[in-house]
């Protein structure tokens, strides 16, 4: 991911940092009675900042960063610079909220680029290194040969 990352960050002309959503964030979002979104982008001065749940599985935050990517690739965020933020502790809720901007097409080419790439990149279990009930193990291996190709 790290290289498709550092393509990405030549191509739009501006670096991508990677980052779960920090608590005054996640406070944030809570004390408005919105649901937390699984990733979103938001363009700083020079930085396009990815913020993902950190409250999911590997391959589920692998899926909504590689979403959040497309976005970028796609051109769906404001030029970089035009949404002032640095601070990655006050996510303005208003502003990111339900990603109101986009539209379905959009989510669609934003879905279908995280599904491309996750087939190129390889595993989606993304190497959770967890252990497995050696009772469901021939299941877990044969369902992630399925999802992994």
């Amino acid at each position: 991911m790290d290289v498709l990352i550092r393509n990405i960050e030549r191509i739009v002309g501006a670096s991508i940092s990677l980052h779960p959503f920090p608590p005054t964030a996640i406070r944030q979002w809570r004390d408005a009675g919105e649901q937390l979104p699984a990733a979103l982008c938001l363009a700083g001065d020079n930085r396009i900042f990815v913020l993902y749940r950190e409250d999911t599985t590997p391959a589920h935050q692998r899926h909504s960063i590689l979403h959040e990517l497309g976005h970028i690739c796609a051109r769906h965020l404001p030029p970089v610079g035009e949404t002032p933020t640095e601070e990655l502790g006050t996510v303005p809720v208003a502003r990111a909220k339900h990603r109101s901007f986009y539209d379905d097409s959009m989510e669609r080419a934003a879905e279908a680029f995280a599904y491309t790439m996750e087939s190129r990149i390889g595993l989606m279990r993304a190497n959770e290194n967890r252990p497995t009930d050696p009772t469901y193990q021939e299941a877990v291996d044969r369902y992630g040969s399925i999802l992994e190709g």
